[in-house]
C-alpha cells in the first residue's frame, strides 16, 4: 500500500468547516447528559433503498432495540488514522492517573464491513484480509477464540444481546493492512459495530459507536490498547481527543484554516514499508512501564 496523501487526503470531516464543537463520551456523564456529535467518518448504506446514511448525525445513547431491517444490506466503512502527539497517554494505566491527549487526523484509507442475511440462519464471518473465515449454525453463539477474534467477539455482542435473532453473514476488508501502525484494527472494529448496528436496528451514534468497539476490543478481549483509535475512526477528521481520568472522552475538533489543512494534504506522504509489528506486545511492554 502505498498512499499520498494529496491524491487521499484527509478523511471526512477535517478542518474548520465543522461548527459542532465536541463528543462527549464517557461514565461520568449523568444519565441523559446532551451530547453533541459531528458529521461521523463512518458510513452505512442499506442496499434495499440505496440510501446512504451518515449515522454520526444521529444524537443519543445506544438503545438496544428488536431488529427491524430484516433482509437488508448494511455495508459500514471507518477511515484509519495519523497520529501527531501524545500517544500512549489514551493507555487507561495512564490516562486513568493523569488523563491524555493525542492529537490525530482520519485518513482517506478505510475499514469496510458488510452485514448481509444468512440464508439458513446462522452466523458467519470472511475475512478477505486473513483469508479465512468461519460459520456458527442456526442457534450457536460464535465465541472470542481465535482466528477472527475481533469479528467474532463482536458478533458475540450482538447475539448476546438478542439482535441476531435470524443469524448474519458478516465480510471485513481493509485498505490498510494489520499492523501497519495506521490504527487499522480499531477502524476495523468500528465498521463492523456500523455494520451489525445497522443490519440489527441498534441506534448508534459516532460516540457509542467508539465506545462498544473500546468495549469489544479493551474489555471483552482484553488488548492493552488506547482509545484514540476507536474514537478516531467513529468522529474522523482533525482532532485533539482529551482522555479524563473519570473516564469521559472529549473530542475537540481543530479549527484548521483552508491553508493548513491544503499544507498538510500536500506535504504529507503516506507509504508502506512492507513491514508490520504486533501494537499488543508493544503497548503491553510500555504500559508495565
Amino acid at each position: 500500500m502505498s498512499a499520498s496523501m494529496p491524491r487521499h487526503g484527509m478523511a471526512p470531516g477535517s478542518g474548520g468547516a465543522d461548527p459542532s464543537p465536541r463528543v462527549r463520551q464517557g461514565t461520568s456523564s449523568p444519565a441523559g447528559a446532551e451530547r453533541t456529535t459531528r458529521l461521523a467518518a463512518w458510513e452505512t448504506t442499506r442496499s434495499h433503498d440505496k440510501l446512504g446514511t451518515t449515522l454520526g448525525e444521529r444524537s443519543g445513547a445506544a438503545t438496544l432495540e428488536a431488529p427491524t431491517s430484516a433482509g437488508v444490506t448494511v455495508v459500514a466503512r471507518a477511515p484509519v488514522r495519523l497520529s501527531f502527539g501524545g500517544g500512549g497517554t489514551d493507555l487507561p494505566a495512564y490516562s486513568d492517573r493523569f488523563g491524555g491527549l493525542v492529537v490525530s487526523a482520519a485518513v482517506t484509507r478505510f475499514a469496510t464491513a458488510v452485514a448481509s442475511p444468512s440464508a439458513d440462519g446462522g452466523i458467519g464471518v470472511n475475512s478477505a484480509d486473513y483469508r479465512t473465515w468461519r460459520r456458527w449454525p442456526a442457534g450457536d453463539r460464535p465465541d472470542d477464540g481465535e482466528p477472527l477474534s475481533l469479528p467474532r467477539a463482536t458478533l458475540a455482542w450482538f447475539a448476546e444481546h438478542g439482535l441476531l435473532p435470524h443469524g448474519v453473514d458478516l465480510f471485513t476488508a481493509s485498505e490498510a493492512p494489520p499492523g501497519s501502525g495506521l490504527g487499522s484494527s480499531s477502524a476495523m472494529a468500528v465498521a463492523i459495530v456500523g455494520a451489525l448496528a445497522g443490519y440489527s436496528g441498534l441506534d448508534v451514534d459516532a460516540a457509542s459507536a467508539a465506545a462498544l468497539a473500546c468495549e469489544v476490543e479493551i474489555g471483552r478481549l482484553g488488548r492493552p490498547i488506547g482509545r484514540q483509535d476507536q474514537y478516531a475512526a467513529a468522529v474522523g477528521g482533525v482532532n485533539a481527543i482529551a482522555f479524563e481520568p473519570s473516564g469521559e472522552v472529549l473530542v475537540e475538533p481543530l479549527a484548521l484554516t483552508p491553508g493548513t489543512l491544503a499544507g498538510l494534504n500536500e506535504g504529507l506522504l503516506l507509504l508502506s514499508t512492507g513491514s508490520t509489528r504486533d501494537s499488543a506486545s508493544i503497548l503491553s511492554g510500555q504500559r508495565a512501564r
